[in-house]
């Protein structure tokens, strides 16, 4: 299977022209989370919520795309606060946001193959508290206690989420590398690079693609390829 990711958004609607550019060369596009928040304010609240709407609209209409959850998406169901919070995103987005993870239609994680997909990450011992131990297992938590993802906020916890405990929309590289679980690649958005970046660790791979809309990148599940684009 072949998998266009397209990372964090913030109210951009670049996603048309990437589903436009892959339409006739993959099989699913995969969102990444974080759907508002604009951080160079130029976006409005009603159109960063329009353009959500849209999105959700277009994965009804077809059955080849995911839409997962980012730590900015979860504030508006009542979750930690992060820069950029708007008010009025959380008064038009609260109540549509909770029905589209009530319904299944915006999730935690997905796995294709041998890769798993989230916002920030999955770390091993995220796991072992939550007693959360497959993708399944995670999205079904989630569609029926979504702040199971907020962050943990644990004593002298660092408030950038560089914790290996951190949840998967919380959870930065450095401490995300050090609790890989063994079986599986993931693929993340969440912190922000110049470049798609891949760093292996032994027999896995851990891909970070937010590289705020130069590139995006194309996963081939079963050669365990990636092919990295240019948005032009």
């Amino acid at each position: 299977m072949r998998i266009c990711v397209i990372a964090d958004l913030h109210g951009s609607d670049r996603w048309r022209q990437i589903i436009s550019q892959e339409e006739e060369q993959v099989d699913r596009f995969l969102f990444l989370g974080d759907y508002f928040d604009d951080h160079r304010e130029e976006i409005s609240a009603t159109a960063q919520f329009d353009n959500f709407c849209k999105i959700v609209e277009l994965c009804g209409e077809r059955g080849d795309i995911d839409l997962l959850v980012g730590n900015h998406d979860l504030q508006y169901c009542g979750g930690a606060r992060c820069d950029d919070y708007s008010g009025a995103l959380f008064a038009m987005a609260h109540d549509y946001l909770t029905e589209q993870i009530r319904t299944g239609v915006l999730q935690a994680v997905a796995l294709y193959g041998r890769y798993l997909f989230s916002h920030a990450g999955v770390s091993a011992e995220w796991m072992r508290v939550r007693g959360l131990f497959t993708p399944e297992a995670i999205n079904r938590q989630f569609a029926v206690a979504p702040l199971a993802l907020d962050f943990v906020d644990r004593p002298g916890a660092a408030f950038d989420g560089n914790n290996t405990y951190q949840s998967p929309v919380w959870i930065r590289p450095e401490a995300l590398y050090k609790a890989l679980p063994p079986q599986w690649h993931q693929v993340v958005g969440h912190t922000q690079i110049a470049e798609i970046t891949q760093f292996p660790k032994e027999n896995r791979k851990l891909i970070f693609t937010d590289t705020d809309g130069r590139q995006y990148v194309i996963i081939d599940t079963v050669s365990e390829t990636e092919q990295i684009k240019p948005l032009h």
